[in-house]
């Protein structure tokens, strides 16, 4: 995350009307390895809600005669 990044708007040709930069916001923007983070959380995240389900499906299968 970045604050105070200079912005500006462009009219219908792609240029800047007067000044170039008019303005400041602030920009979110995560990088290739946030993204496979999150991913990687996601997957292991099933992948442990599969094994669970699973472990109970069997539990009870030997519990009941």
């Amino acid at each position: 995350m970045h604050e105070s990044i200079p912005t500006g708007k462009l009219n219908a040709d792609g240029l800047p009307d007067g000044r170039v930069f008019d303005g400041v916001e602030t920009v979110y923007r995560l990088t290739d390895s946030g993204w496979n983070a999150i991913h990687r959380t996601h997957v292991m995240m099933l992948l442990g809600i599969v094994v669970s389900l699973a472990g109970a499906a069997i539990t009870l299968l030997s519990i009941k005669p």
